[in-house]
C-alpha cells in the first residue's frame, strides 16, 4: 500500500557508462529474459513510432485506426531504449511523457556517454 503516499508503479531504469562499459549487452540480456520486451533502436524510431500513430484503413478508404507503437505494445513488459541522446528532442519527449502516464512498463534506458541525460 502507498499509505497516503501517491505511487506511480512504473519503474524506470537510467543507466549511464562509457563506451565499452558494455551497456548494450545488459540491454540486450534484460531484453532477452524478459517475458514481455522491445528494443527501440533510438536513431530508427520517432515519437509517432513509440507512442500511437492513425493508420488509414486498406479496406475503406474513409476509416481510419489507430496502431500501438513499441512503448504502448509492451504494455506491463519492458521498455529497452538505447543511446538516448541520437533521438530528436520532440522523440525524448514522448518518451518522457509515456513513461509518465498510467501504468505501464519498465523502462530501461542507455543513453551515449557524455549526454548529460
Amino acid at each position: 500500500e502507498g499509505h497516503g503516499v501517491p505511487v506511480d508503479g512504473d519503474i524506470k531504469i537510467f543507466l549511464l557508462g562509457d563506451l565499452g562499459t558494455a551497456n548494450s549487452q545488459l540491454l540486450k540480456f534484460v531484453e532477452n529474459v524478459a517475458a514481455i520486451a522491445v528494443h527501440i533502436p533510438s536513431k530508427k524510431f520517432s515519437a509517432v513510432g513509440l507512442t500511437v500513430s492513425v493508420q488509414r484503413s486498406s479496406c475503406q478508404q474513409h476509416d481510419f485506426y489507430l496502431e500501438e507503437g513499441a512503448m504502448v505494445f509492451v504494455d506491463t513488459g519492458v521498455d529497452c531504449v538505447n543511446e538516448l541522446d541520437m533521438m530528436r528532442g520532440e522523440d525524448r519527449s514522448a518518451i518522457h511523457e509515456t513513461t509518465h502516464g498510467a501504468a505501464g512498463p519498465l523502462t530501461v534506458f542507455i543513453p551515449f556517454p557524455g549526454s548529460g541525460h
